[in-house]
């Protein structure tokens, strides 16, 4: 239950569900239900043997980074900027994809965050990591920012190629394992606890020789058994994503460690008792977080999986009376199924045997280790709800209780045997096992029967010290209470009301006191007790709080005879639900409705301890004044609680006006908070420990947690005015980062005179990150101490082409010696990028224009600078004076270098290009033949002008001759170094500019020329007709040789 303090100065009325008092009474009505039901049940004198079953499998989360040692195979701190490095000795370094955002603030250090959509740290494969068949743990630190559907946390596991090894995410909020032992199929186990969203939870994989656990924060959330080994899949580890990207991790990820020990091992239930009977966890049985009350003990349903505990004289019933009970929540009652036994049947040694049996309750009881007596109830035993059970003996009557309503009773005569069997939770000995397969909350053995009948009363309980109240008549729990839980439903009735013994501990006497209540009348017409102690026919009068006329009065005696009353001024409303509550504080007696203080007088005498009991919804005698309506969340509280002072300094000085915040011991809020008076003072009222916050310039200050009664002192640092000036003028509203020792801190903006105050001691620095991502530091200092962070003034560059500007255009910046600085910024509408650099730091600047670099001056900083691209230079190509369009243009140097950049000629035969300063030339082919431009120096324009087409024909028989090779020769005769093959028309182009040529083709041996002819026009060449060209076949030939030795053959 959340623990509340309260100021000694303004006694301000919590409306919470807890306390500014000793709690010395809390009844929420949210169950109701048979004698010690709705409560976890106690040890007492009768209890032989108690197990809450709330301390299972488990560990303490480490505090501190995972460390190496022996058995560790891989592990990442993730403290890495662009990679996460293996602090073991194997190496196995991970890569990092996506755009993940490293050095983030982690659970110990820096962490890596993933964005939920690509980022994915690899890890190559390697055998070390590999869980193989023995134990191994895997483990990390998660805070995830998103829960919802499937978020891949650790994985082996490319399913695409069935190389399946483990995979490790979340479900829908709960951790999901899955293991596969060939690489195709796979088993798999799902946790029960929520993972939360936005703060570190620690998780891990445990396999204990065949058991395979997993853990939340330290707590067991769920087991299975694993009898296979886990596949060595030849795949990369991955951390954040699965393969192709599935299922992305979308939050932080830290401490990454994989061990091939199970380092985190189950521990025991404990026995509550003297007795310390406590049990071990054998098999897949473990602790789950959705107990009947808080925890409960998870059974798989298997042989090997059930609780423990050994044999011990002090749970034997014997003779004599006792009570064998516990709360089950059984995932199946098919079947048997045992719940609890004490019965070695395979040697003879039986004593008590409890379980299902196709879904009713049966007990078995040997008297002698071997024969036995059975007793099988008539009710079902529900499936997926929780249900007490219980078997009681009762003289010789044996009763099964379902739910405190009598299910069956016998009769028995005999003592129960003493078995020196263990006791078994979930299981049964031998080769019949019988597993139960669910949950188990709250087993108790007791040598009384304490549910003798089946008419035991319906209880509410006292959630502080175990006052419970007991429903009469039509008194009911049910739905619709203010906090969206149960409530108490009064009908109106004289014989309808709670009634909670009389307890010393409920007596105000002359202490201070708290009664406060939630309550939802269906009228306030008339006279409705609501809470009263208040026996007058026997003069037993104590405390009487009601509503008389829709205004509350409270009657206080001091003698139990006569009273004084204090009546209300504020109207309560029907059907509304109303925070009431009365408090004396010292002399002051005072109403309180919905925090607001009403009514008040002076009380200065005791309240009378009368013997009677306290009702709740009616009053003694026969003038009921009974209640019709709801109430919900009634406390008292008496006596003072120690007053906890906490002195707010500054630099050691008393520090007046300061916010002080009040946080249990574990840092959860509550919701209160006090100013210092001019001696930095403020004072709480805390009966647990508590620990305070003050604020101070964006940073919080904390003082330790001390208990109810002390003081403390949380002193302030002096104040660090840091000013950040820009050429000797004050930068309003920059951003000022605070680090202390080398860590982030917390971030402030400069005001009107360029200040920000930060409170800080030993080693800072402080920084400034401007326009353009510059970041400009005081190096690292020692707080308190006044600093400066002057931004040097801008250097601008301007980038324009043919005297205009070119917006969006991207600026890199260089060292003067060309060493790329990984800087760059974007130029704006008018050209001009704002470079914010360490004056007299000597850079260039370069960009790309149409993929040709340009580059500024070296400038020393702060100073301007310009780059200035060139107009294109323009290549026209031209045939006959007509354009040539979709003509392919290839740039060269002047020495002819080919310079890998073409152009193709638009309509008007123009081809354009982007060049930096130097001489150049062009060339285009047309036909195979090539024509070059002349050099130019750029950005100068210039042709390529290229030679019309002279068609020769070549005919034979009138026929044009087609695919025949014609060599062009010059005038004197020698070779031109041209030729072409005739198409289908016997014509063969050549572009070859203005000269005298002549022509030749060849055809069976023989040369034909053309007549000289002056270039460009076109002629026709004729070959004579003439005998065709002898073949010559690859068939043998018939050779004959005749008398005179002679031979003649053809081929």
């Amino acid at each position: 239950m959340t623990k509340r303090y309260m100021s000694g100065l303004l006694f301000l009325l919590l409306l919470s569900s807890s306390f500014i008092y000793g709690q010395d009474g809390y009844w929420k009505f949210d169950e109701g239900g048979s004698t010690a039901l709705l409560f976890e049940f106690t040890d007492d004198a009768n209890t032989l043997g108690l197990w809450h079953l709330e301390t299972g499998p488990g560990f303490s989360v480490p505090t501190e980074e995972f460390t190496t040692d022996a058995n560790t195979n891989l592990l990442f701190h993730m403290e890495e900027s662009a990679s996460a490095d293996d602090s073991t000795s194997n190496n196995n370094n991970g890569t990092l994809s996506g755009s993940p955002s490293t050095q983030e603030l982690g659970k110990f250090s820096s962490s890596i965050d993933f964005d939920g959509t690509d980022d994915v740290v690899n890890v190559p494969d390697d055998a070390s990591y590999e869980p193989g068949s023995v134990d191994f743990t895997i483990e990390a630190w998660i805070n995830p920012d998103s829960v919802i559907g499937n978020n891949s946390i650790i994985n082996k596991w490319d399913h695409v190629n069935s190389a399946r090894s483990y995979h490790v995410r979340i479900e829908n909020g709960k951790l999901v394992l899955y293991l596969s032992e060939f690489g195709t199929g796979y088993e798999s186990l799902t946790g029960v606890t929520s993972i939360p969203v936005g703060e570190w939870s620690h998780i891990a994989v445990v396999r204990e020789g065949t058991t395979v656990r997993l853990f939340i924060n330290g707590a067991v959330d769920a087991a299975f058994t694993y009898t296979g080994a886990v596949y060595d899949a030849p795949c990369a580890l991955k951390l954040g994503s699965n393969y192709g990207t599935l299922n992305p991790f979308d939050g932080k990820i830290d401490e990454f460690r994989i061990s091939n020990i199970a380092r985190y091992t189950t521990a025991s239930s404990l026995d509550e008792t003297a007795n310390n009977n406590d049990g071990s966890f054998e098999g897949g049985a473990g602790m789950v977080s959705a107990g009947k009350f808080n925890n409960a003990l998870e059974l798989q349903g298997t042989e090997d999986s059930f609780l423990r505990i050994p044999d011990d004289a002090s749970y034997e019933p014997g003779s004599g009376n006792f009570t064998i009970e516990a709360w089950i929540n059984p995932d199946s009652v098919s079947g048997n199924n045992s719940f609890i036994n004490k019965w070695d049947h395979t040697t003879g040694d039986r004593s008590y045997h409890f379980r299902i049996e196709n879904g009713k309750l049966v007990l078995y009881l040997s008297e002698t280790g071997s024969g036995y007596t059975v007793f099988t109830g008539t009710k079902d035993i529900p499936v997926g709800q929780w249900t007490h059970v219980a078997a009681v003996r009762n003289g010789n009557t044996i009763s099964l209780f379902v739910d405190s309503s009598l299910d069956v009773s016998g009769t028995y005569t005999g003592a129960v045997h003493d078995s020196s069997a263990d006791l078994l939770i979930g299981s049964n000995y031998g080769s019949s096992f019988f597993p139960f397969n669910g949950k188990i909350d709250e087993f108790r053995i007791s040598n009384t029967a304490r549910y003798p009948d089946a008419g035991a009363l319906q209880e509410t309980p006292d959630e502080i010290a175990n006052n419970n109240g007991f429903l009469f008549g039509a008194a009911a729990i049910t739905t619709g209470g203010y906090t969206g839980s149960n409530c108490l439903d009064l009908p109106g009735a004289g014989n309808a009301y709670v009634q909670i013994p009389d307890s010393a501990a409920l007596e105000p006497g002359d202490e201070d006191f708290l009664i406060e209540a939630w309550i939802n009348p269906d009228t306030v017409s008339g006279i409705a007790s609501l809470i009263n102690k208040w026996d007058h026919p026997n003069n037993q009068r104590s405390f009487h709080l009601r509503i008389e006329n829709a205004k509350l009065v409270l009657y206080l005696s001091e003698t139990g005879s006569g009273y004084t009353s204090l009546t209300g001024t504020t109207n309560i409303v029907a059907l509304t639900w109303t925070h009431i509550a009365v408090e004396r504080v010292g002399n002051a007696l005072r109403f309180k409705i919905n925090g607001a203080a009403g009514a008040s007088k002076i009380h200065t005498t005791s309240i009378h301890n009368g013997t009677g009991d306290w009702l709740i919804g009616s009053n003694y005698g026969t003038s009921f004044y009974p209640y019709n309506g709801k109430i919900d969340d009634l406390k008292i509280a008496v006596s003072p609680v120690p007053t906890t002072s906490v002195t707010i300094t500054k630099n050691g000085q008393p520090s007046a006006n300061v916010i002080v915040h009040a946080f249990d011991a574990d840092g959860l809020s509550l919701d209160q908070s006090e100013t210092t008076d001019s001696n930095g003072v403020t004072s709480f009222l805390a009966e647990e420990p508590v620990k305070f916050k003050v604020s101070s310039n964006g940073r919080d200050f904390w003082s330790s947690v001390i208990n109810p009664g002390e003081t403390t002192t949380i002193d302030i640092p002096a104040d660090s005015i840091v000013t950040v000036s820009k050429d000797g003028t004050p930068v309003v509203g920059q951003a000022v980062q605070l680090y202390i020792d080398g860590t982030y801190a917390i971030s402030q903006t400069s005001d009107d005179d360029g200040q920000v105050i930060f409170n800080a001691t030993g080693n800072v620095e402080y920084t400034a990150t401007v326009s353009g991502g510059f970041t400009f530091s005081t190096g690292q200092i020692t707080a308190p101490a006044a600093a400066s962070i002057d931004i040097p003034a801008d250097s601008t560059v301007t980038v324009t082409r043919n005297s205009q500007a070119i917006a969006n255009q991207t600026i890199y910046l260089f060292s003067e010696n060309g060493t790329d600085l990984n800087k760059s910024i974007k130029t704006d509408s008018s050209g001009k990028a704002v470079f914010i650099l360490e004056d007299g730091t000597k850079v260039k600047f370069r960009t790309e224009y149409n993929s040709v670099v340009f580059w500024s001056s070296v400038i020393t900083t702060p100073s301007d600078t310009s780059i200035d691209i060139p107009v294109d230079s323009v290549v026209t190509v031209t045939q006959d004076g007509t354009a040539l369009a979709n003509q392919i243009v290839y740039l060269f140097d002047s020495e002819g270098n080919y310079l890998n950049k073409t152009k193709e000629t638009d309509a008007n035969g123009k081809a354009s290009f982007t060049l930096s300063t130097g001489d150049y030339k062009f060339r285009t082919s047309v036909n195979s033949f090539e024509f070059w431009s002349a050099d130019i120096a750029a950005p100068n324009n210039t042709t390529i002008t290229v030679a019309k087409a002279s068609v020769l024909t070549i005919l034979q028989e009138s026929s044009p001759v087609a695919s025949i090779d014609v060599y062009a020769y010059n005038e004197d005769g020698t070779y031109a170094g041209f030729s072409r093959k005739t198409d289908t028309n016997g014509k063969a182009n050549f572009n070859i500019a203005s000269g005298n040529y002549k022509f030749r083709v060849s055809q069976n041996g023989t040369d034909y020329y053309s007549a000289v002819i002056t270039l460009p026009s076109d002629t026709t060449l004729t070959i004579p007709s003439g005998e065709s060209v002898p073949v010559i076949t690859s068939q043998p030939q018939h050779l004959e040789i005749n008398d005179a030795e002679t031979a003649s053959f053809s081929v």
